[in-house]
Parts: structure tokens; sequence; C-alpha cells
């Protein structure tokens, strides 16, 4: 399966499970402060790995997805590497939010900064539910071609290590 046929199938899982949620639309969220300790949602669905503190995936349950990002010079490479098409300033994001109707879910809330939730709860007029577990639940399911990246990364970790107990004795 090739990259673009993986996001594909990642975002009709997570339609899938905004479905099983009743949920009309995804916002997913990431600030651009990478962690490691923190799966980031945004590059899991877009292959899209922001710098800049705010970037929103917003996710329609029957509509193409939109990625606002700021700043707005990073749009460019976005359009390079992300699977998206339809991608705009983070700015472009308010209006939208304004206009969505039936139940909003969030994803990457724990990244997003106690302002930003307020904004976004007042633009919507009430708060969108945590829905996370849709996309951690498609992670924990290993697609084959991520069984191989992990075990071509396994590989590599131990040929580093025989290298290194080698170098050191």
């Amino acid at each position: 399966m090739d990259e673009r046929a993986e996001f594909e199938k990642r975002l009709t899982q997570v339609r899938q499970g905004m479905h099983d949620q009743g949920q009309q639309t995804l916002l997913v969220y990431d600030s651009g402060r990478h962690n490691f300790l923190r799966m980031n949602y945004v590059a899991y669905l877009t292959d899209f790995i922001s710098v800049g503190p705010e970037t929103m995936l917003v996710v329609p349950l029957e509509e193409a997805p939109v990625l606002y990002l700021s700043p707005v010079w990073d749009i460019a490479r976005a359009r390079e590497e992300s699977w998206v098409s339809d991608i705009r300033p983070f700015k472009d994001f308010w209006p939208r939010l304004a206009h969505l109707t039936g139940k909003v879910g969030i994803v990457g809330r724990e990244a997003l900064s106690a302002g930003l939730h307020d904004e976004i709860v007042k633009s919507l007029g009430r708060a969108p539910v945590n829905a996370k577990d849709i996309i951690e639940n498609i992670f924990r399911c290993k697609s084959r071609q991520r069984k191989g990246h992990y075990r071509k990364h396994l590989a590599m970790q131990k040929r580093v290590r025989a290298g290194a107990v080698e170098t050191r004795g």
C-alpha cells in the first residue's frame, strides 16, 4: 500500500469513528511544539509536521478535510508535504468554525492553550467533545506498512547496537 492510500485509509477509519460517536466534524489540533511523549495527530492524518504555533485539521464527516495553519509562509511547504489539498491560513479557521453544525469532536486538546480553547468554545457556542480515542484506536491497530517500517527501525537499532558494542571492546 502506498503512502497516499495509507492516509486515505486513516481518513476513512476516522470518519467511521466520527459516525459511530455521532460527530459531524472533527477538529484535530497541533501546537507545533513537538513532544516525544505525545502523538502528533495532525501529522498522523496529513503527513505534515507543522512548525508554527497553530495548526488545525478540520475533518467533516462527508466533505474534504481542510488544513489551517500558521505561519502563513509555511503553507507552501504544507502543500508539498501533505496529501490534504485544501490548506489555508489559520485566521480563516474562525469563520468556518462559527458555521459548524452538529456534534463537534476535538483531538489534541492537551496541546491547546486555555485561551485558544475558550475561543473555540465561544465561536462554536458549545464545547467540543474530546475525541482523541478515535485516532488513538486507529493508531493502535498497526497497518502492514507501519509494521514494516517498525521492523526496519528495530533491525537498524540492532545493527547500531551491535556496531556500538564492537567498537567499545
